[in-house]
């Protein structure tokens, strides 16, 4: 009894330190075909971590054809920015449900076109502008929220 017991606890603890499940397993080009939304989407996310924005963009647009679920756009415009294919950013920014992560990337996308016809700019520029962007949002939220106790008398008194 003890030691069934005892493999049950070591079981448990084991699979609870396992970390994230991988849902493929070495066959991504299998999955491009005949695999589903999730498994398409971890693919595309294992992809787009290893910076590979390609192979991430296969996947990701597979998931566009499978669902019309819209996690996925938002890894596939971050995607084509990083290739800088800005058309091709600026049709996926379009289908992103998240408002918040639409106006972050579309801002982005205007400060990136802003530099000309076609602007080369690698990983840490990008980003490095999305943060710029992020900031902009931050203060321009702060400062409106500013502005309207200014206008509203006796506001938290």
């Amino acid at each position: 009894m003890k030691r069934h017991l005892f493999f049950l606890i070591s079981f448990a603890i084991l699979n609870s330190l396992a970390g994230q499940i991988i849902y493929f397993v070495g066959q991504p080009k299998k999955i491009l075909k005949h695999g589903d939304y999730k498994q398409n989407l971890e693919v595309g996310k294992y992809y787009y971590s290893w910076h590979d924005w390609e192979k991430a963009i296969e996947h990701f647009n597979q998931c566009s054809v499978l669902s019309r679920r819209a996690k996925h756009f938002s890894y596939l415009t971050r995607s084509y920015l990083y290739l800088n294919d800005l058309p091709q950013a600026k049709q996926t920014v379009k289908k992103i449900k998240n408002r918040q992560e639409k106006e972050l990337l579309r801002l982005a996308i205007l400060k990136i076109s802003s530099y000309g016809e076609e602007p080369k700019f690698s990983k840490c520029n990008i980003d490095r502008i999305i943060v710029d962007r992020q900031d902009v949002i931050n203060r321009t939220k702060s400062r409106i929220i500013a502005m309207a106790k200014n206008q509203v008398p006796d506001f938290g008194e």
